[in-house]
């Protein structure tokens, strides 16, 4: 089912308010999975217009609550939740700043698909911690991705295997993989079965 019934008006009011789609739909995205939630991350200022669209949607709120330096509002549609992450910094920013792991480390613009640690996640599998793994980073993670404790310390067949800790300057010849959207691959927005192949840049 889609998040929108078209995609390029919403692909419209993401670039217009430079939003971006991050979270588990951004990293499914790259590994060719599905989700039911969709988060965005938008400037306070310019957040607006994204929830006044995904309303016209079809989408109803469900829920406000004040966070570190913003709010977070919640939406649903039948199955199918959107989570409207409203902030004081530039989205590109709170994203970076917020990931705990390098596996959650992917975001979505208007025209394009990021992956910033795509070696590591996609082919090898592995989620470095991006700070000192200690019990305070692995109750974030568990906050924040619902069993990856348990699928993390349980390798096997498209799990992703816990690496110590390592320091981020370790990847840094990783380059970023992106893959291009544009109008005849608005079908992606719909199923990320279909579309364009990975690219590297």
């Amino acid at each position: 089912m889609p998040f929108v019934h078209d995609p390029q008006p919403f692909r419209s009011i993401l670039g217009a308010s430079e939003a971006l789609i991050y979270g588990d739909f951004a990293t499914e995205f790259f590994s060719r999975t599905t989700s039911k939630t969709l988060a965005i991350m938008a400037k306070a200022t310019k957040a607006d217009p994204v929830q006044a669209y995904l309303q016209t949607q079809g989408y109803l709120l469900v829920g406000e609550e004040r966070v570190r330096l913003g709010s977070v509002t919640r939406l649903r549609r039948g199955e199918l939740f959107i989570i409207l992450r409203k902030t004081r910094l530039i989205p590109i920013q709170a994203i970076l700043s917020r990931t705990p792991t390098t596996q959650a480390m992917n975001f979505i613009a208007w025209n394009k698909a990021y992956s910033v640690f795509p070696k590591t996640t996609f082919l090898d599998h592995e989620v470095l911690p991006l700070k000192g793994a200690d019990k305070d980073v692995r109750a974030e993670i568990a906050r924040n991705y619902a069993g990856a404790i348990d699928e993390l310390e349980t390798p096997g067949p498209g799990k992703w295997t816990w690496t110590h800790y390592a320091p981020p300057s370790q990847e840094h010849r990783l380059r970023f993989w992106n893959i291009p959207v544009s109008a005849s691959n608005n079908q992606r927005f719909r199923s990320r079965r279909r579309g364009t192949s990975w690219k590297r840049v």
